[in-house]
């Protein structure tokens, strides 16, 4: 489960930036994790957050995009089904966070990004076309058009 952690007065989405130490490359996503047993969408997205960002409630989520991913962490090979949530709420300061030693190695930063600059930014981003499924996202979401089902949005 992925967050989409999104301001919408200020247009800003809260972004993690992880190095990958199989490839070395740095990467830029959203927060969010794998689900445990028994665990809903909205408990994985709930846990995951406070665990990387430290925010204890969550506001109401809308699932909005879908994807498949393949890749390798850490020598071990992973296939996710990723569903990306949105979560509108005003941008908070990062808090307490809680992070597994993996994420703890790996993880480099935390920001809120403003959408123009993910727009020009030439850092790589989870998925690839981050900016402009954002962009499509809040399009709709302003025209009341945002449909009832997910969007897959690939890698």
């Amino acid at each position: 489960m992925r967050a989409l952690l999104f301001d919408p007065e200020r247009q800003e989405i809260l972004l993690i930036k992880a190095l990958v130490p199989d490839t070395g490359v740095e990467l830029w996503f959203t927060p969010g994790g794998g689900k445990e047993p028994g665990e809903s969408d909205l408990a994985v997205l709930a846990r995951e957050v406070l665990e990387e960002t430290g925010l204890r409630e969550l506001p109401p989520a809308r699932l909005v995009w879908t994807r498949s991913e393949k890749f390798v962490f850490m020598g071990d090979h992973y296939h996710q089904d990723e569903r990306y949530y949105l979560v509108q709420l005003p941008r908070y300061e990062i808090g307490e966070r809680a992070l597994e030693a993996h994420e703890a190695e790996t993880f480099l930063a935390t920001e809120w990004w403003p959408l123009d600059r993910i727009l020009e930014s030439q850092e790589q981003f989870v998925p690839g076309d981050l900016g402009a499924l954002l962009v499509e996202l809040l399009q709709q979401l302003a025209a009341g058009e945002l449909a009832d089902e997910p969007r897959h949005v690939g890698r």
